[in-house]
């Protein structure tokens, strides 16, 4: 079964009292197989997310919300 989250997304990731995300550029971006199942592609981005944006929370208090913005040809937030 595929996932709906490939080939990629961005993490969106928010400071403390915002609603609009904090990241800008290509910063943050997730490559997914899209042979992979939801489950798994929703899994490979949370351990994206704990590898990589444990320092960026400490050092600068934005916190993902689970959210995640589609790249490619289908522009727009989920959440996972």
């Amino acid at each position: 079964m595929r996932n709906t989250l490939a080939p990629s997304v961005q993490v969106e990731l928010f400071r403390q009292g915002s609603n609009v995300p904090a990241v800008v550029g290509t910063d943050y971006v997730v490559f997914i197989d899209g042979r992979w199942g939801q489950a798994r592609a929703v899994a490979h981005v949370e351990e994206y997310v704990r590898n990589r944006t444990r320092s960026e929370r400490e050092r600068t208090g934005m916190e993902w919300r689970r959210s995640v913005y589609l790249l490619g040809s289908r522009y727009r937030s989920v959440t996972i």
